[in-house]
């Protein structure tokens, strides 16, 4: 097979794998479409598949190919031992990205989210018009949610939230700054009926920095590169520690735990409970907790750890915060603005919501496998290069 026939091919591999990956990803949050398990078997296996047609056909040195072992047989381990198969699918996705054009697959899964949010989107508004006893609404503080046959409202407000990154990225070159508001005012309107504010807030940094990056402001423009590289470490380390930390805090350290604690509406006090009951785990656990529970004079009526850094930290493994936060800091000299602007509102999306090991719903974690093998090309190319120079001098 020709070299040409055979990046095409593994191309379209990845491009099918991630289709798929989305599509199970969508399914599985729908209460829209019913689906018998063996679908749902079926499309995992088609995933794996076609991956491991793809990684089969690139190239490896030997210390490459062992270090990939390792970490796949790391996930795997955390995959059992924490029930969340998604890390294991990221890994593939991140060590399969040789020669592969990042856009373009990114455009074609925002292109089947698209449609599959539309069904459901039009599905709901029929229903909530014609029948609307047959939804059952989600309330918070006395206020309807609406969670358009997607889980819930936070699930809906999160596909819009990366569907709309995917379509930005895919085709930032051609979008104008009246394409980036209308980007805007959909997550907007999502807000207003979801209710849930993290996708709005996300989605107005990405937002604005991408318009500042559209009108060159230098000072901002300048700030991306920073930020990318060391925001992903900062709140690895510093969230993990301040949860860590709350036993020992009183006095004024309490009280600006509590605000804090606060604006992130119980967030932290969650993680505080699970450090200090259970301690963290570097390599992935599960942890089962009663409907109640009483600790430290509080009573919890359920665990909601909307944050993923916490949830690294305590369930699926703190060896993946060193990770992801070397692999962030290894990249930022060679992403685009764009990117970097992804990666920042990547790592804020994190203290809101829990997704961001799934490549299938946040897909930033698949630049590291972009720039992990674009770093790789271009030291071939200078060994290269410098062979030929020696040559020439010999020849001389």
């Amino acid at each position: 097979m020709g070299k040409m026939k055979q990046k095409r091919l593994g191309q379209n591999l990845y491009e099918y794998g991630f289709v798929i990956l989305a599509v199970k990803f969508l399914l599985d949050a729908s209460s829209l479409f019913k689906r018998p398990e063996w679908i749902d078997t079926l499309l995992i296996l088609s995933f794996f598949g076609v991956m491991i047609w793809k990684i089969a056909l690139q190239s490896y040195t030997m210390t490459r190919l062992l270090v990939y072992g390792l970490m796949g047989v790391v996930c795997a381990y955390t995959c059992i031992k924490g029930n969340y198969f998604f890390i294991l699918f990221s890994f593939l996705g991140i060590i399969a990205m040789q020669d592969v054009d990042l856009k373009e697959v990114v455009r074609k899964t925002s292109n089947v989210k698209i449609a599959i949010l539309l069904i459901h989107i039009l599905v709901y508004f029929v229903i909530l018009l014609v029948t609307p006893d047959k939804i059952d609404y989600v309330y918070r503080n006395g206020i309807r949610r609406h969670y358009f046959f997607l889980g819930h409202p936070n699930t809906f407000s999160m596909l819009t939230l990366w569907t709309s990154m995917e379509y930005l990225y895919s085709r930032y070159d051609k979008l104008k700054v009246i394409n980036l508001v209308v980007i805007w005012i959909i997550n907007l309107l999502t807000y207003q009926f979801t209710n849930s504010n993290t996708g709005v807030l996300v989605t107005t940094i990405a937002v604005a920095l991408s318009i500042c990056d559209k009108k060159n402001v230098k000072r901002i423009i300048n700030m991306l590169k920073p930020l990318s590289k060391y925001s992903f470490a900062a709140c690895s380390i510093a969230i993990p520690l301040f949860v860590a930390s709350y036993t020992k805090f009183s006095g004024r350290m309490m009280g600006i735990f509590n605000s804090i604690n606060d604006l992130f509406t119980g967030r932290l006090l969650f993680g505080a409970y699970i450090y200090d009951v259970y301690g963290f785990t570097l390599l992935g656990r599960t942890i089962s907790f009663a409907p109640k529970i009483y600790w430290r004079g509080q009573w919890f009526d359920a665990i909601v750890l909307d944050n993923s850094y916490i949830w690294l930290f305590v369930m699926y493994g703190s060896l993946y915060l060193i990770i992801l936060s070397i692999a962030f800091y290894l990249i930022a000299k060679s992403t685009s603005n764009i990117e970097k602007i992804l990666i920042i509102s990547y790592t804020f999306y994190g203290i809101m919501e829990a997704y961001i090991i799934n490549a299938a719903s946040c897909f930033p974690i698949l630049l590291i496998g972009k720039y992990l093998y674009i770093k790789i090309q271009e030291k071939r190319a200078l060994k290269v290069k410098n062979k030929i120079s020696r040559e020439g001098n010999y020849g001389h």
